[in-house]
């Protein structure tokens, strides 16, 4: 990540239009959980994806300075493209649509997002 594009994350993100639609996978590790930060001082809606462990999301989710009915949590091994099919799916449901994907996973996250509204 270079200087420019932090700048940029740090300017832009907490404008985001109302109602965006964020999915960020990876989000339990450190990078994750700050940019699902960032993203939740906007009014976007946000999903939040781990694999293993996401004790820290709930610790994120509970901090009073987050829009914390505006993220949702989603559990997937993205592994296979069934399950990251179903992770897209379960956020799209619950947020209408996407708008913004944020891939922080290490693995082989691996979808295609055509015909997504």
């Amino acid at each position: 990540m270079t200087f420019s594009t932090v700048k940029w994350a740090w300017v832009n993100i907490p404008r985001l239009e109302t109602g965006k639609r964020v999915l960020i996978t990876g989000a339990s590790g450190g990078i994750g959980c700050e940019t699902l930060r960032l993203f939740a001082q906007s009014d976007a809606f946000n999903g939040a994806h781990y694999f293993t462990n996401g004790d820290s999301l709930s610790r994120l989710i509970a901090e009073r300075s987050l829009k914390a009915s505006r993220i949702q949590i989603f559990q997937s091994d993205l592994t296979t493209s069934r399950s990251s099919q179903d992770l897209i799916n379960a956020f799209a449901a619950w947020a209408g649509g996407i708008d913004v994907l944020v891939q922080l996973s290490g693995g082989g996250f691996v979808i295609q997002l055509r015909g997504m509204n």
